[in-house]
This record gives C-alpha cells, sequence and structure tokens, in this order.
C-alpha cells in the first residue's frame, strides 16, 4: 500500500514535470539571492573576510595532519573535533543564509554562539572538558553526565555572560538583549513572521520563494561576524604541547584575528547605537587565545 501511494504521488508530480518546474524556481530564486550577496556594495568586507576564513580554516587542518605529531594528551583529538565542528557548522549557516533563508540561519548562530562560548571555557579551565562533552562518566552513567553538563552550562553562562563575567554593565546588557532577540526566532520564528506578514500587508505580496532580505542578512551578518572571531580565537587550541604550527600560520593568524576586530568594530544598530566595541570587549576578555596558544587538556 505504502509503496503504491508513493507511486502514485510520483506519477502526478515528478514524471509529470510539475517538480521539476519546482525545483527550477526555486533554482532559481536562490541564485538570486546568493549573487544578491556577493554583489551587494556594504558585504564586500564580509565576502572578503568569510571566504580568507574558511580557506585558512582548511588549509589549517591540512597541517594539523602534516604537521602536528600524535599526541598523548587524552581529551585533545576532541577539542580538535569539537572546534572544526563549529566552523562546519558556521559554513552552513552561511551557505543557508545566501541561498535566501538568513532567518533559518539565525538559529543556526544562537546555537553555534553557546557551543563555542562553553568552549572558550573548557580550554581555560582544561578539568571540566569531559563535562561540557557530557561523557564524565563515559557510559557508565549517561543520566548523570547529562545532568552534569546542563549544572556545567548554565555556570558557565553565568561566568562568561552574567554578572560573574566581569564584562561592563552595558556588555552584559547587549549580550542578553540579543541573545533574546536570537530566541524570539529560534523557538517561535516570530521574527522571519513579522518580516513576511509586513510585506505582504505592505502590498508587496507574501514571499513564497526564497529572496534576498537585506534585514535578515544584517541580523545574521552581525552574528555572524561575533561566532566567526569567537571560533577563529580558539582555532590555535588545536596545537597540543610540544608541538606547534609554523611561524607562517601564526602570522596568518594574526591577520585574520586583526581583520576580524576592525570588522566588528565599526558595526552599529539600525539606529546608529556602538555594538561593535561592546563584541571587542566580550571577545577580548572571554576568549583571551592567540596565534602560540596550545591545548591544556590533560
Amino acid at each position: 500500500m505504502h509503496n503504491k501511494r508513493i507511486n502514485e504521488l510520483a506519477d502526478k508530480f515528478l514524471y509529470s514535470g510539475r517538480c521539476l518546474r519546482a525545483q527550477t524556481i526555486f533554482n532559481h530564486a536562490e541564485g538570486d539571492s546568493h549573487a544578491s550577496t556577493l554583489d551587494h556594495p556594504s558585504l564586500t568586507d564580509f565576502n572578503l573576510l568569510t571566504s580568507s576564513m574558511i580557506c585558512f580554516y582548511l588549509e589549517t587542518m591540512s597541517l594539523y595532519s602534516d604537521v602536528i605529531t600524535k599526541t598523548s594528551q587524552q581529551w585533545h583529538h576532541v577539542v580538535v573535533a569539537k572546534i572544526s565542528s563549529e566552523f562546519l557548522s558556521l559554513r552552513a549557516a552561511e551557505k543557508v543564509a545566501r541561498d535566501g533563508y538568513p532567518w533559518l540561519a539565525v538559529p543556526m548562530l544562537r546555537n553555534s554562539h553557546d557551543r563555542v562560548v562553553i568552549l572558550s571555557s573548557c580550554l581555560q579551565e582544561p578539568e571540566n572538558f569531559p563535562i561540557a562533552v557530557g561523557i564524565a562518566h563515559g557510559n557508565r552513567c549517561p543520566d548523570r553526565a547529562k545532568q552534569m553538563r546542563k549544572s556545567y552550562e548554565q555556570t558557565t553562562a553565568a561566568r562568561m555572560t552574567g554578572r560573574e563575567s566581569g564584562l561592563s554593565k552595558e556588555c552584559r546588557s547587549y549580550m542578553q538583549k540579543v541573545d533574546r532577540r536570537y530566541d524570539e526566532e529560534t523557538h517561535p520564528a516570530l521574527l522571519s513572521f513579522a518580516q513576511r506578514i509586513t510585506a505582504w500587508q505592505s502590498g508587496g505580496g507574501l514571499p513564497v520563494v526564497p529572496e534576498f532580505d537585506p534585514v535578515g542578512f544584517a541580523m545574521f551578518m552581525t552574528r555572524h561576524c561575533e561566532v566567526s572571531w569567537m571560533a577563529h580565537r580558539i582555532l590555535p587550541a588545536i596545537q597540543p604541547r610540544g608541538s606547534t604550527l609554523p611561524d607562517e600560520w601564526k602570522d596568518n593568524w594574526r591577520a585574520i584575528d586583526f581583520a576580524c576586530q576592525e570588522l566588528v568594530r565599526v558595526m552599529r544598530t539600525p539606529d546608529g547605537g556602538d555594538v561593535g566595541s561592546l563584541i571587542i570587549e566580550f571577545v577580548n576578555k572571554k576568549f583571551p587565545f592567540n596565534a602560540d596558544t596550545v591545548c591544556r587538556t590533560t
């Protein structure tokens, strides 16, 4: 019965050419949106930096395989896998946003932000790394490991972005405001709904295919720059103790780190408010890593 129904659908939509027409429409819409993000003058610096960062990440992983010797550090390979995962997550979010779905990419960045914050905390307190990744008790007690991980995430949030963080009141307020705004899209999708219903009510029609949305992409771009810089800051932790990457790699890491800071520095809210200096304060205080940073897991 199941196969018969599937075959009926195939005859009605797939073999009749209706699916091909629909796919063609979406392919053209996604392609137009992607071209807009690449050609828009105000996105030039963002495009150059994101391209450079993904290139540097790939070169880094290649060097890691060629240069870094086998290490006896217990959690080092887990750290490398976690860092690599975050760069792939950022790349996935960027692809989704460029194809005309920036609002769908926003929750991806919300989750990436939280994971990178946790990872930064672990790199500074390596004894907590097994707890943070949820394998403190191995397979012996998964429920206990999960409980410990959640508790660690809560205390880490207070220490990294809350009252115990040492950040200025303005910086903490900004971080909380941004998190609340992104949560509005992560769970009930209120922001994207508001954009679509506004476009419809203003006579522009209800968007039914992806298109370049300057508001949505601007919101995506701001957090992508922030989280990308955070991820770049922890990248040197792929270096185990006693075996580091070449000086040329370190020089390139510093160049990208400086470029990230300068791009963030000029960021403003829609009404002209300064957010760049607040992001810089957060990254410099909570991601105190440099090109010489090594993984300190035992």
